[in-house]
């Protein structure tokens, strides 16, 4: 299974995928259902890194969870 690289590389990023998506609540800092009116539809930042959606809600926090 490991003498290509290819593969150890597919399965370094499976798992890092998968750890990521079993810690996640550990580590987002905003609930993905919170609700900011005032910070509606922002672009991404160093507080949302991928910016807000039209209800202000996290998007990078919806994306992980």
């Amino acid at each position: 299974m490991f003498k290509k690289k290819r593969n150890l590389l597919a399965l370094g990023v499976l798992l890092l995928v998968t750890v990521a998506t079993i810690t996640a609540s550990l580590w987002l800092v905003q609930s993905p259902t919170y609700i900011d009116s005032h910070q509606r539809l922002l672009g991404p930042s160093a507080k949302h890194w991928f910016g807000t959606d039209h209800f202000g809600r996290d998007i990078f926090s919806r994306v992980i969870v």
